[in-house]
């Protein structure tokens, strides 16, 4: 492998034994070091045990720590594996005063109890190799996986979602041994390592004997989705033995550490057909001891040298070593695992010091560009273009930010959808789709024509956007992203889209943001959310039962919600969007009040025979406020940054004389 140093790093001390006693736990006799785990905020979860002899899972970005778990309170002692979603929340494995075992989530606030040995698991009740080492995964949905035995007998791989637990594979799969930690991705599916029959012997780790079968297994890297499991890896392909720690992404590719016949030991990536080689030991390595990758396809691993000594990679990019310098000392080891690497590329590692020092670290590449948070727009020269979307042949028009020649390779774009109001063409929202676009969105705007049932049972033909339209124009972006042929090709993040709506449309992005709902008239009757769906803002618009008048509950789950309204609207009235607002569950969540705006604001022009109240407020006023809005909300609410959108709700009212906002950005306090 040709190790490549051409990428400078930011490295920020998230904590170090200048205020902690270590990062190291040894019951058994051997040290094991926190395995850090990163979010995209880069923020870090940790293990650390404090001068006081307390130990305790921590979560810091270099400015701050919040306490999750103690030793200090219920429980006895805590696994060294955390892992951390983009909401803040942690997993961690843990045992409890009362001699019970299990894994928990907690956001500092409340601790909730996700599977534990008081039940049909068979948790070790004291400190070992097997439950220290062992390592859940959280995705942003708050769906756990973790590894756990049985009362009956033998291992598995199960998940926990809402109280709900669900087996992945056991006993009943034909395997009868599982790595120590599986991971997931933001669709749910699970990827672990398993076997048939443990691994003998030990292999040595840190000068420590550890026994093989807790870092390797035998049968292969598999995945599970929708009950049905894949072989990502297994003899076949040349390999005898699996790390016990795969990762995997939301394109559902795996990696993981393998070894073949020969002895090579090496890193690869998979997704149920050929296997990538990213590292081997057939050069200047010798050995690999984790492994992450994230949702562009990175794979950051920690790899020993032939020579001694070690570093972590991200591709072939050295990212830090031994023998580096670090806080005026010399990194004489390191640590990272399958929870390491996020979607910007910052690497969270422990790291010990010549001096005896450790502490707990955040790499992040200083020439990594993400456009910030600005309350001003972040370009003015808008192109746009027409499409078809391919999976059922609606027009769309597309705008999107002319981008600087120097950012061309190294930006990417959002993707905002406009859901129309009924009976509303998508060339009426051209001012409107041009401003959000020019805070950094690649926005689409689709005609969607279909036909509704009238209550007379007489067919309506017409545009009326539905629930469907989200995933349709998410693959219609993955393929404009690919093609040479677009002016879009390479600068769309379809990782991340954000939902815009008017009216009938924001109604059927409020039906989106839910899981599993079907609301006649919205919906299109096989909706999943995708896991690319990370907030919505919607003008204009309630969530009610046609029928009953009932207003509904909003089950948005991690998505915020922003509804706008024109104080003047007599379609969708203002009352019934602060109903609507009540109703969203889970903050961050805000009302936003336009004065002097009615239904048609949003548009380019006034639509006197729909809304009988006329404007106080010029249309091109109102537009670019609604726009402006609209725009700061998505890109504050996909920044994934609490503190933007408490400080944009904050001071939102002084800045802008013709809204008025009240808002909720984090949940209230309460006991599980």
């Amino acid at each position: 492998m040709a190790v490549e140093k051409k990428v400078d790093y930011d490295i920020t001390a998230i904590a170090d034994t200048s205020s902690f006693a270590t990062f190291e736990f040894s019951p058994t006799g051997v040290p094991l070091a926190t395995a850090p785990a990163i979010n995209d905020s880069g923020e870090i979860a940790f293990w650390g045990a404090t001068h006081s002899q307390e130990a305790g899972i921590f979560v810091g970005n270099g400015d701050s720590l919040t306490s999750i778990a103690s030793t200090a309170g219920d429980f006895s002692f805590l696994g060294v594996g955390p892992s951390l979603n983009n909401q803040g929340r942690v997993t961690f494995l843990a045992g409890l005063d009362n001699g019970d075992t299990g894994y928990f989530t907690g956001d500092g606030t409340t601790i909730t109890r996700i599977a534990d040995s008081s039940g049909s698991f068979n948790f070790q009740r004291i400190p070992t190799l097997d439950n220290l080492f062992g390592e859940p995964a959280i995705n942003n949905r708050g769906k756990v996986a973790f590894r756990a035995d049985l009362d009956q007998g033998g291992k598995g791989i199960f998940t926990s979602t809402r109280g709900n637990t669900r087996t992945i594979a056991d006993f009943n799969s034909g395997l009868t041994t599982f790595g120590i930690a599986p991971d997931l991705n933001e669709r749910g599916t699970v990827v672990f390592s398993a076997g048939t029959t443990p691994v003998p012997g030990t292999i040595e780790v840190e000068g420590q004997q550890v026994p093989i079968a807790e870092l390797f297994q035998n049968a292969g890297i598999f995945t599970e989705r929708n009950e049905r499991l894949t072989t990502i890896a297994d003899s076949g392909d040349g390999l005898i033995l699996f790390g016990s720690s795969p990762a995997t992404n939301n394109e559902g590719t795996a990696a993981f550490i393998g070894v073949s016949a020969t002895g090579t030991v090496g890193v690869f990536t998979g997704n149920g057909g050929d296997l990538n080689s990213i590292a081997d030991s057939a050069g200047s390595l010798q050995s690999f001891r984790g492994v992450d990758i994230n949702n562009a396809g990175q794979v950051a691993y920690l790899a020993d040298f032939d020579a001694g000594g070690s570093a972590i990679f991200v591709g072939q990019q050295e990212v830090i070593a031994t023998g580096d310098q670090l806080l005026g000392s010399t990194v004489v080891d390191l640590n990272f695992l399958n929870k390491g690497l996020n979607n910007q590329d910052s690497v969270a590692f422990w790291a010990k010091l010549a001096d005896g020092r450790s502490g707990v670290f955040r790499a992040d590449e200083d020439n990594h560009f993400q456009l910030p948070f600005s309350q001003q727009p972040f370009s003015l020269n808008i192109k746009h273009f027409e499409t078809t979307i391919a999976s059922d042949g609606d027009q769309a028009d597309i705008y999107y930010p002319q981008l600087p020649r120097f950012l061309r390779n190294t930006v990417e774009l959002p993707i905002a959808l406009m859901l129309q109001g009924a009976l509303v063409d998508k060339s009426d929202y051209s001012n409107f789709a041009s401003q959000v676009a020019s805070y950094g969105f690649v926005v689409v705007v689709p005609n969607n024509e279909r036909t509704l049932i009238g209550p007379g049972g007489q067919p309506f033909t017409g545009l009326f956007p539905e629930q469907e339209q989200v995933n349709q124009v998410l693959e219609q972006m993955r393929v404009e992203d690919q093609n040479p042929s677009s002016p879009i090709f390479k600068i769309v993040d379809t990782d991340q889209l954000g939902l815009l709506g008017h009216s009938f449309g924001g109604g059927a992005g409020l039906g989106a943001t839910q899981e599993e709902f079907c609301l006649p008239g919205i919906c299109s009757g096989n909706y999943t959310r995708p896991p690319e769906l990370k907030a919505g803002v919607f003008y204009g618009t309630n969530f009610r039962n046609q029928q009953t008048g009932e207003f509904l509950p909003i089950d948005n789950d991690d998505i915020p919600i922003g509804l706008i309204v024109g104080s003047l609207d007599s379609v969708a009235l203002p009352a019934a969007s602060q109903a609507t607002y009540d109703q969203i569950l889970n903050p961050p969540k805000a009302l936003i009040t336009v004065a002097g705006a009615n239904h048609y604001g949003i548009t380019n022009e006034d639509n006197p025979l729909r809304e009988p109240n006329r404007p106080t407020l010029d249309q091109a006023t109102a537009t670019e406020t609604i726009a402006r809005w609209s725009g700061l909300f998505l890109r504050a609410s996909m920044l994934g940054n609490q503190q933007v959108l408490d400080a944009l709700f904050r001071v939102g009212d002084a800045l802008d004389p013709n809204v008025s906002i009240i808002s909720q950005t984090q949940a209230t306090l309460k006991v599980a």
